[in-house]
């Protein structure tokens, strides 16, 4: 029987291959580490950009009162009242690279966030769901979650729900993990 040798489980041929992809972040030091690099990389973090299932934003998170987001972001660009006198209220404001959001509010507190993308959004959530992504790729990052109307993948124990047009994530709502996700 013939003997493998592995390092860390991986067999020569593999360690080969990553080696070669690390190549290119190593020949170049000097490049990643600049000032500017630096800089855009703290730029990009800093954005407010990255939601956090079952959470929100930084500046804008589920169960603050209303007069946070208006504090964060200004007044917004429409606003709807429904439910019992007005209780429920949609609020929608113009995000970054075209990105709508639509703050609902239930008794004058954030109850969901929901960001619609036209075509491409910067915003994503903290593990890597992006819009554009097709179901499968949402599954294999998130899980099976469970079938909602119209092909929405839902997962209320993460406060996360994902709505589809063409195959491709287009809405992304955030809300408190097991309340209802419609």
């Amino acid at each position: 029987m013939k003997q493998r040798y592995t390092i860390g489980g991986f067999g020569w041929r593999q360690l080969l291959t990553i080696s070669l992809l690390c190549l290119p972040f190593l020949a170049e030091p000097a490049m990643a580490s600049s000032p500017q690099s630096l800089q855009n990389l703290l730029k990009y973090l800093q954005q407010d950009i990255f939601l956090t299932p079952g959470v929100g934003l930084k500046k804008v998170r589920i169960g603050q009162p209303i007069s946070q987001v208006i504090k964060a972001w200004g007044p917004p660009q429409q606003r709807k009242n429904s439910g019992f006198l007005g209780r429920k209220q949609q609020w929608l404001y113009q995000g970054l690279g075209n990105t709508d959001i639509i703050v609902t509010s239930l008794n004058n507190r954030v109850n969901r966030l929901s960001f619609r993308a036209h075509l491409v959004s910067p915003y994503q959530t903290i593990n890597g769901l992006q819009f554009g992504m097709v179901s499968v790729q949402v599954r294999s990052l998130l899980g099976v979650g469970q079938a909602g109307n119209n092909g929405q993948l839902l997962y209320p124990d993460k406060g996360l729900t994902i709505e589809f047009k063409e195959g491709r994530v287009q809405i992304i709502t955030i809300f408190k993990p097991g309340a209802q996700a419609s």
